[in-house]
């Protein structure tokens, strides 16, 4: 009788211990998410958005900021601020603009003449390889037309290892 109680009992304790464990290592492995920085660059972003591209862009980094530190470098105009942070659904969202040398005379960055525009964009491109600290950031996420190829090709330049996710 002894045998099957000190039996019992040490079955039932490694029993115990093992779920004990299991809860233990399931609330660590919840608290212990990977907080990555991540820099999404993007010529539009709030409250310039003038399309499909500048609407994804926005519901993306809702998404992404809810779990991550998320910094969005972005096309400045007018009298926006250079540098706030913004709620976006409960989550803080650092953003940086970049002011070109028109940048407080047009409406969005796309105005004028394709030249204008153009030498508008690799001026933004510029301010933002510039600030861009690639080893501060786990994840740069460039977002645009012409100007994201661009933007990755100087930073191959000075020596940043890409990868790029397609289709």
């Amino acid at each position: 009788m002894i045998l099957f109680l000190v039996f019992l009992c040490t079955f039932l304790m490694e029993h115990i211990l093992y779920w004990i464990g299991r809860v233990f290592d399931g609330i660590i492995s919840f608290w212990s998410v990977v907080v990555m920085r991540i820099c999404v660059v993007s010529v539009q972003w709030i409250p310039i958005i003038t399309g499909g591209g500048g609407v994804s862009v926005v519901n993306l980094v809702r998404e992404i900021s809810k779990n991550h530190d998320v910094i969005v470098y972005c096309f400045g105009l007018g009298d926006l601020l250079e540098e706030e942070i913004i709620a976006l659904e409960g989550s803080r969202v650092k953003v940086r603009r970049f002011f070109t040398r028109d940048s407080r005379q047009i409406s969005n960055p796309f105005e004028g003449s394709k030249r204008d525009e153009i030498a508008r964009l690799k001026e933004f491109a510029d301010h933002v390889v510039r600030a861009l600290d690639c080893t501060y950031f786990d994840v740069i996420h460039l977002h645009g037309h012409f100007v994201v190829p661009s933007i990755a090709r100087r930073l191959r330049r000075v020596g940043v290892d890409l990868k790029f996710l397609r289709k």
